[in-house]
């Protein structure tokens, strides 16, 4: 079962994203770019990156499992919101490892994260070989660590043989939340 590459939830559209986006795609991370003291992950980067992404993403699609990027865009304007990407059968053949979740600064605090999440683990779930997600999250990054753990994102995962990930200044968990029985 391949994951769709169009879909919604109640005010957003959700669509695989396309080699034309790369620029405003980057333009649209780069603009997170104030929680940078809380999470590294949000450092600016150029389009070729971005770039690069996408076209891995447009490989996969024709997969069964694979690297997905999606652009989250507001249904009634079309308007750019943030954009995720995961990938399907990582070391875990039954894991997906989200890598990148954000909505832009103008956006947040008003429900599009939970509700883009809530649709997203949905439609994650409706593939009975996914029987759990991971989300990296930096322990500064309070937003994140607040939207995943009310997600149901609450065990946090050894890796590498270690529970707490340093990376330069920054602490990270990975944290799991189970499919079974999400479906629906």
């Amino acid at each position: 079962m391949n994951f769709p590459k169009h879909w919604t939830t109640e005010r957003t559209r959700i669509d695989s994203v396309k080699t034309a986006e790369a620029e405003s795609l980057a333009a649209a991370f780069n603009s997170c770019s104030d929680v940078l003291e809380l999470d590294p992950t949000f450092r600016v980067v150029d389009p070729e990156e971005v770039l690069s992404l996408v076209e891995e993403s447009e490989r996969c699609e024709a997969s069964e499992r694979g690297f997905r990027m999606q652009a989250i865009r507001l249904a009634a304007t079309n308007e750019l919101l943030g954009y995720f990407h995961f990938r399907e059968s990582t070391t875990r053949p039954d894991v997906v490892a989200l890598s990148i979740f954000f909505i832009r600064p103008g956006f947040r605090s008003q429900g599009f994260g939970r509700e883009v999440a809530d649709g997203l683990l949905k439609k994650l779930s409706d593939d009975p070989r996914n029987q759990a997600v991971w989300a990296r999250v930096y322990l500064k990054n309070n937003p994140a660590l607040r939207l995943w753990t009310k997600q149901g994102f609450t065990r946090v995962v050894e890796h590498k043989g270690q529970h707490i990930h340093v990376d330069g200044e920054h602490l990270s968990v990975i944290l799991e939340r189970s499919l079974q029985g999400t479906a629906g």
